[in-house]
């Protein structure tokens, strides 16, 4: 006969908790809280998510009614509860009914209120420099920080030099202060947040809340809110800019300081806390938002904290051809943002980074072509009959040194579509011609950076020159189906000088006026006349829609010499450039400026006196439509103004053709002469 088990149930006890918020009549949706329950060793027995109405049942496995603590905290942070006793109520045995506990719980807005996250987006621009240009499709990390006073220290004896700077590494900051891996100075070191003290049952009032916030320790910045404001005026903010006077921090507020390693490596005991918080990446045009939500209430390495704005520091990652590049950017005098936006410009000047143009990754429809740009110069600003840069105020501007030509290709040819009697990929022609008959093909290697679009992985790319076919010198036009491209518009170089050995300038082309021509072939090699491409002139200035325009040609004039100069002082200086004060006055300068294709804009004459570098200006003169050829004789008498004992001064002539490579003028010659006026009294 089969023996009967006996099984030993286990009695079910609950929880029916009701939580209410102070000015609040139903839990806020984005504000996820749960009820916790403890024995009294501390050991989790159960948990249950607060609903809208402030409702929590839980279910217990115990056999009898006990003492328990009941905690209310953002969901998931149970042990984080229980250490920080954030909110809470201990229970008897005898507080039970029928096996059944029913807590009520009342909370203050000043309590609560830290649980609701706020929307916070950090936006920015990613540029380098010189030259400034955007950084795109880079990872993008924010981090929120916690950090003791340590690199104000570095900064502040450098305060002058950073002035001018737009870019400071940190790492140059260790070099000229040498002082590896330093920690904070032991006058400024500052302790990490205190954990908060026990917060009892009830309330009676502000004044017991605030005397419990006080005894935190130091916070971030207090809320916007007035109310708030009131009630947290005594915490003090431990950051690195809170001992820095604003007149200092004014002064380098422009400077991005930046680091190739973590700056909490570099500052291994500065650094008590740092989140990463939200990724993203940069645009075309290095442009980033990143959005979040912000829980002001922070557990961090066993602290409780009120962190109200996050403290950021950036890190930029590139990647291309699978070699890593990381930078940090600390924007040291601008850490502290508005709870709901902050814009963070950056510059950096890290050689490893690359850059692109920032050109629309966006194409014409259907198989247009047509040119756009040389440089930055848009091609309508050029006169198709002189071939000169003709933008207001700039006029009779020729070109020169090498030239970076920019085109767009339609969304057919750039997407690979198909057309009728043609055989994807196509390809595309640069050449020149000096008599408009004879062309010869640009031949300068092409590389690009090209993005995939489905993984954000970067590679260098060679787009030409290439053999398709029977034609040589064929360039790729870009796949913007598969990929995003670092400089999507820019077709070829076009090199009109070569900088030699010695450092001076040879010329590639003879100076006059040139065609630009491109032509579209397809994948045999076969050129693409009207029939297949739309070809257009880009010379039209907008909003006019832009004609059609067989070959696509682009009048262009190149002028690669500098001013010629020349300068010669009367008295005559001896030898050693010397002029007694006897012979003078006059004392007069004669000068000729000139350059050889009247492309003349500006020249000056200038001075400085002994060892002052102070510049004065004796004459000088400009014309954006261009100078004609100066020949002058200079009063340089007012040199001598005031000068009683003997003088040295440096005389500087100086002058710019009035020749562009699309970005600025590029040809200037200076020249210098030195000479004393004596003074000698007799025996």
């Amino acid at each position: 006969m089969a023996t009967r088990e006996r099984v030993k149930k286990t009695r079910r006890l609950k929880i029916e908790g009701h939580l209410r918020l102070e000015t609040i009549e139903t839990v806020p949706a984005d504000v996820k809280l749960a009820a916790y329950v403890f024995d009294k060793k501390g050991k989790e027995i159960g948990t249950d998510e607060v609903d809208r109405n402030g409702e929590f049942n839980i279910s217990l496995s115990l056999k009898k009614p006990q003492s328990v603590e009941v905690l209310i905290a953002k969901e998931g942070d149970a042990i984080q509860a229980r250490k920080s006793s954030l909110y809470g109520r201990k229970y008897m045995a005898s507080d039970w009914v029928k096996q059944v506990l029913r807590p009520d719980f009342f909370i203050p807005k000043i309590i609560w209120w830290p649980w609701w996250p706020k929307h916070i987006c950090i936006s920015g621009h990613v540029r380098k420099t010189p030259g400034i240009c955007p950084v795109p499709f880079v990872k993008v990390e924010i981090f929120d920080v916690d950090r003791l006073f340590c690199l104000w220290p570095y900064i502040y004896p450098l305060r002058k030099k950073l002035r001018k700077a737009s870019v400071a590494k940190i790492e140059d900051l260790l070099k000229v202060l040498p002082d590896p891996i330093p920690g904070p100075l032991p006058e400024e070191l500052e302790m990490p947040p205190v954990p908060l003290p026990p917060i009892k049952s009830r309330f009676t009032g502000l004044t017991e809340l605030t005397a419990d916030i006080d005894s935190i320790g130091p916070q971030p910045e207090p809320p916007d809110e007035p109310e708030n404001i009131a009630v947290l005026s005594e915490l003090d903010v431990a950051r690195d800019t809170d001992r820095i006077s604003p007149d200092k921090l004014k002064s380098i507020s422009d400077v991005t300081f930046t680091s190739t390693l973590a700056p909490w490596y570099l500052f291994p005991r500065c650094f008590y806390s740092r989140d990463l918080i939200c990724t993203t990446n940069t645009d075309e045009n290095g442009y980033f938002n990143c959005c979040f939500d912000w829980w002001p209430l922070k557990f961090r390495n066993g602290w409780f904290s009120v962190d109200w704005k996050p403290d950021i520091i950036i890190r930029v990652t590139q990647i291309i051809d699978g070699v890593e590049h990381v930078l940090y950017i600390d924007p040291i005098s601008n850490t502290r943002w508005n709870v709901t936006h902050a814009h963070i410009d950056i510059l950096v000047d890290d050689a490893d980074i690359e850059c692109g143009n920032g050109d629309t990754q966006e194409r014409p429809a259907g198989t247009q072509a047509f040119f756009t740009r040389i440089g930055n110069d848009e091609v309508y600003w050029i006169d198709q009959v002189s071939g000169l840069y003709e933008k207001p105020p700039w006029k009779n501007t020729a070109y020169g040194k090498s030239l970076r030509v920019h085109a767009k290709f339609g969304d057919t040819l750039s997407r690979l579509g198909a057309i009728a009697g043609a055989t994807p990929p196509y390809f595309y022609r640069l050449s020149y011609s000096h008599n408009g008959t004879t062309f010869t093909p640009v031949k300068t290697e092409l590389k690009d950076t090209r993005v995939d679009k489905g993984t954000l992985m970067s590679s260098s790319h060679t787009l030409g020159p290439h053999t398709v076919g029977s034609q040589s010198a064929l360039y790729e036009i870009r796949d913007f189906q598969n990929y995003y491209w670092y400089n999507p518009d820019w077709i070829g170089r076009w090199v009109t000088a070569n900088k030699t050995g010695s450092g001076s300038w040879s010329k590639v082309v003879a100076d006059g006026k040139y065609t630009l021509r491109l032509e579209v072939f397809d994948s045999t090699g076969t050129l693409m006349t009207t029939t297949s491409v739309d070809y257009r002139d880009g010379t039209q200035s907008p909003p006019a829609v832009l004609p059609p325009l067989y070959p696509c040609d682009l009048v262009i004039t190149v002028d690669n010499n500098r001013p010629d100069l020349s300068m010669s002082i009367t008295p005559t200086p001896t030898g050693c450039g010397v002029i007694s004060a006897s012979a003078v006055p006059p004392l007069n300068v004669d000068i000729q400026v000139s350059q050889l294709n009247n492309h003349l804009f500006n020249w000056a004459l200038q001075y400085t006196r002994g060892v002052s570098p102070t510049v004065h200006v004796l004459d000088k003169d400009h014309d954006y439509a261009g100078l004609a050829p100066v020949n002058l004789n200079v009063d340089a008498m007012p040199m001598l103004a005031g000068v009683t004992t003997t003088c040295a001064f440096s005389l500087k002539l100086r002058a710019w053709s009035n020749v562009r490579n699309g970005y600025g003028l590029i040809w200037y010659r200076e020249i210098i002469n030195a000479i004393a006026v004596e003074h000698c009294s007799g025996p």
